[in-house]
């Protein structure tokens, strides 16, 4: 008994991996960047700046690492500030240039110590066409749509720009919402 269920469990995983295939290692060439281990950006060559946004203190830029030919797509956003840092960064130790002053404001560069000024860094590399127009400035236009519309154009657009085909284990729909409508919740009827 124990040997069938052993093969039972070995056909039960052989035909889920025929569904859903494990994910194989890209192997690199001699010209990509193993950005799994950078250090600095050293090489890094600025080819343009995609988006900004004073905002939320982000950039994004495009460009390559040295000798590759592979695309990159690097994004910069400052780190937000730390209640336990705050008393070394007010302190001697922060230089000030000032900038504007007036009778009761004033306004100053400052320039704190490096430990304090981190950013955080995302390295997308090698960049498809798609990273480059999804971190890049877009127009934004407001769509009504009904939900006919939505099921007829808008899913099928959003199904074909996927970066990959996603299949509901559910109910084996192909794509990133497959069936959810069995997430959605159900009333019951009222007999009123």
């Amino acid at each position: 008994m124990a040997a069938s269920s052993r093969k039972t469990r070995k056909q039960v995983s052989r035909n889920s991996e025929e569904e859903t295939p494990a994910k194989k290692i890209k192997l690199t060439d001699e010209n990509s960047v193993d950005n799994s281990s950078l250090e600095t950006f050293r090489g890094f060559e600025l080819i343009k700046v995609l988006n900004e946004n004073a905002q939320t203190k982000t950039v994004a830029v495009h460009g390559k690492f040295g000798n590759s030919d592979s695309d990159a797509v690097v994004l910069l956003e400052k780190t937000p500030f730390s209640k336990e840092t705050l008393p070394q960064m007010l302190s001697a130790e922060t230089s000030l240039v000032m900038q504007f002053n007036n009778d009761i404001y004033s306004q100053y560069t400052c320039q704190p110590q490096s430990q304090f000024n981190t950013l955080k860094g995302t390295v997308i590399c090698p960049a498809t066409a798609k990273h480059l127009d999804k971190f890049s400035t877009q127009n934004v236009h407001f769509v009504y749509e009904t939900p006919a519309d939505y099921k007829s154009i808008t899913l099928p657009f959003i199904e074909e720009q996927s970066f990959s085909i996603q299949v509901c284990l559910k109910c084996g729909q192909k794509g990133y919402y497959g069936c959810l409508k069995v997430y959605l919740p159900t009333f019951p009827e009222s007999n009123a």
